[in-house]
């Protein structure tokens, strides 16, 4: 059986795949936009009760990522340094959850 060798430098991913993907997103985004406006038009209760079930869900995944943080930093857990990163991450969406609810809010 023959080994594999391992690569000679760091993998780099071309800037036009980059540039592929951002565009896929956006127009998946502009997809997505457009079949909440239609199902909102059909029936704005249940378009309601969607965002807001979508909202609390994000909002719990982040305030509860940001109340291990306050923890581990509170207590001074050194254990936590393999987790910290993944905590930080998960808290960025936190300004933009703060955005969303600005629907919420206007009802």
């Amino acid at each position: 059986m023959s080994q594999a060798n391992p690569p000679a430098g760091p993998v780099v991913l071309p800037q036009v795949r980059g540039r592929i993907l951002m565009r896929v997103m956006l127009a998946l985004a502009v997809v997505a936009g457009a079949i909440s406006g239609w199902l909102w038009s059909i029936d704005p209760r249940r378009s309601v009760f969607s965002y807001l079930t979508a909202w609390l869900f994000v909002t719990s995944t982040s305030v509860g990522a940001l109340a291990w943080l306050m923890l581990h930093h509170l207590t001074g857990a050194v254990w936590s340094v393999a987790v910290r990163r993944l905590l930080e991450n998960l808290t960025r969406p936190l300004p933009w959850i703060a955005i969303g609810f600005l629907p919420i809010a206007s009802n």
